[in-house]
């Protein structure tokens, strides 16, 4: 049976997660039809119809929770990062590396997509230097020692 789904918005916010929902409805089946009414870092407001997907039932019933998981996280994320970026500007709002499990990249695209920017993607390529460090350590000159 074919059937059409639309996107509709909870709340008011940032739309974040298309670009995802896109792939993860192509992997589940590369014939369903995707249409979007707005793009990532759109506002919406509540009761906006944002997009619709087309095509067999059975493929859009397997898909929509994991999109509507994704989408309704990063939108979250991207809404309370607009509103961060909002208030501190001039300043940046940067995101560390500190994700939930597995949702590093996910989280990070949603900060992006909000109007932050990302510090890191982990311990491997920017340091960072804390305050429990710099106790332990004794002073900042010291931290590079016991780094």
């Amino acid at each position: 049976m074919e059937v059409e789904a639309y996107f509709l918005a909870k709340d008011d916010g940032i739309v974040a997660g298309i670009a995802l929902a896109e792939m993860i409805f192509n992997e589940v089946d590369p014939t369903l039809k995707v249409e979007w009414f707005r793009k990532d870092g759109d506002n919406v407001v509540r009761g906006l119809k944002f997009g619709k997907v087309h095509g067999r039932a059975h493929s859009i019933v397997v898909a929509k929770r994991v999109v509507l998981n994704f989408m309704q996280r990063m939108s979250g994320i991207a809404t309370l990062t607009k509103a961060m970026a909002d208030t501190a500007h001039p300043a940046c709002i940067l995101k560390t590396r500190k994700t939930a499990p597995a949702f590093r990249l996910v989280d990070k695209w949603a900060v992006l997509i909000g109007g932050g920017q990302n510090h890191r993607m982990g311990l491997f390529d920017m340091v960072m230097i804390k305050d429990n460090h710099i106790s332990i350590a004794g002073g900042v000159s010291n931290v590079n020692r016991y780094s």
